[in-house]
């Protein structure tokens, strides 16, 4: 049986409103503790009268916006004294969203949260999918489509947080040793889900991994997508040391890159994860003698575009892999240009980033990238504002048909990434040429991790790993994180 993920972005409680008024028979489900289902009726975003677009968020004193809650609770037929306020107001002028879900016996349940302000646009207030599920105790089931025509059915995913950044003592910046991380783990679930039986089966599925033992826990087969992909980042490392469930050119590594420098995997004695979104690599392995060696993890060998930043960062920390000369006259004359790049979207935010590259590719002015700037900021629908030449920029995207909250400025913004995309890669030769070169220098493998379940139980069962780092022909600039319904929320990428 195929199992496929929808592919549309979480956005927050308003933005699942506005795409299930798109698709009514495709309803927002949610489900607290005691797995009752609860289905999103509606969503009111306050202030209620938008002004034209424009930069000043809105907001009221909190006794007309009180007034409005109230007329709007008796158009849906809410009792205004029902309504759980999640939040305090913290000042005098506010906004806020009033949420309303419908139980398996059609009661309703209202739940409001106050905000500083209402953004001017469509969506308004952002409360996301984790925070709502934090203040009210109900949860988004997000969902796979399963099957092929007239079997097509929707399968619920459970989503559970456990990257290597949702565990704190993990990413303190300090290592931690191997046989340490079981306890972290266990510690943490039980502290933010209160949920000790989770906390046990999570805790035994990290010591099954490290000791080579498949063995699924039962309970975990929910939670699968979450634990395959991010839960497998944290657990990796310890596979790779132990020497279990390990495959691919994991011998290689050891006869060709460890034993010259007189290591092993096994004398490994310590193992990091990255504070921030590193998105090159996900762990880094330690020797006592300072020697280590970079993970980059791919559930079943699948991921997505890799942060430029990252890359450059790396050529920062790592001088040495590029002092001889002939990497100095490899990374010098043709090749200048991309180390530019790097650069600039290593050294700024995202959109201020993107607008720097393009105005040093000569794409559009410094005069066009203040402009611009502000009017993508803005978060404006206005397409009107655009002279012909933003407009031809713009049209570099046609946004797919469906798609919903689409604004011109991001629209603008998207297409001005696909458009410095587009010129950079002109010669894929040289770009793949440059890639290959700076990714062989970083000191990395990459591991792909696999899970397999049974009933519904969970374990991992396999660590791949690829050294030298596989790399495919062609290894190009990105801009998929450049959509023309969000904000720029990244940077510059690269993609295999």
């Amino acid at each position: 049986m195929q199992i496929k993920e929808l592919l549309e972005s979480q956005g927050g409680v308003s933005k699942r409103w506005m795409v299930q008024q798109q698709t009514p028979n495709q309803p927002t489900i949610f489900t607290d503790a005691q797995e009752n289902p609860y289905i999103l009726t509606n969503v009111t975003v306050f202030p209620l009268a938008l002004k034209p677009i424009t930069k000043t968020p809105l907001k009221l004193p909190q006794d007309q916006l009180l007034n409005q809650i109230e007329s709007t609770c008796g158009m849906l037929q809410i009792n205004p004294k029902s309504i759980k306020y999640v939040n305090a107001p913290t000042r005098a002028e506010l906004a806020g969203a009033l949420v309303i879900v419908t139980d398996a016996k059609k009661k309703k349940h209202a739940f409001f949260k106050y905000f500083a302000a209402r953004k001017p646009d469509e969506q308004g207030i952002y409360w996301s999918m984790t925070d709502f599920k934090n203040d009210t105790g109900i949860e988004w089931q997000q969902q796979r489509v399963s099957g092929t025509g007239p079997t097509k059915t929707k399968v619920a995913i459970k989503q559970l947080a456990v990257k290597p950044s949702n565990f704190p003592d993990l990413v303190t910046g300090s290592s931690v040793a191997p046989k340490a991380v079981p306890d972290i783990v266990y510690n943490t679930i039980l502290d933010t889900t209160k949920n000790q039986e989770l906390a046990e089966k999570l805790k035994i599925l990290t010591l099954n991994t490290a000791v080579g033992k498949t063995t699924p826990v039962p309970g975990l087969g929910v939670y699968e997508h979450s634990l395959r992909v991010n839960f497998g980042e944290v657990v990796s490392p310890l596979a790779l040391i132990s020497g279990k469930l390990v495959g691919g050119q994991y011998q290689r590594v050891e006869t060709d890159l460890l034993a010259p420098m007189g290591l092993s995997w096994k004398g490994a004695k310590a193992i990091s994860y990255p504070k921030g979104n590193e998105r090159l690599f996900d762990s880094i392995i330690y020797w006592p003698d300072g020697t280590d060696l970079k993970i980059s993890n791919k559930a079943e060998g699948k991921g997505g575009a890799a942060s430029t930043t990252s890359l450059y960062k790396t050529y920062l920390d790592y001088p040495e892999r590029f002092a001889s000369r002939a990497d100095k006259l490899k990374l010098s004359g043709k090749y200048a240009i991309f180390m530019d790049v790097l650069a600039i979207a290593y050294k700024n935010k995202s959109l201020m980033g993107m607008l720097e590259i393009a105005e040093y590719l000569k794409l559009i002015s410094g005069k066009e990238k203040t402009w611009i700037y502000d009017y993508v900021q803005s978060g404006s629908n206005n397409a009107k504002l655009l002279s012909p030449k933003l407009i031809k920029i713009r049209d570099q995207v046609t946004p797919k048909p469906g798609t919903q909250g689409v604004k011109a400025a991001y629209h603008l913004s998207s297409g001005l990434a696909n458009l410095v995309v587009r010129t950079l890669n002109k010669d894929k030769n040289l770009v793949s040429e440059f890639f290959k070169f700076m990714l062989s220098k970083a000191n990395l493998v990459q591991v792909d991790q696999y899970t397999q379940k049974q009933g519904d139980g969970l374990a991992f069962s396999q660590f791949n790993v690829q050294w030298p780092p596989h790399f495919p022909k062609s290894v190009l600039f990105d801009a998929s994180d450049f959509q023309t319904n969000k904000a720029p929320g990244a940077k510059l990428a690269f993609k295999t």
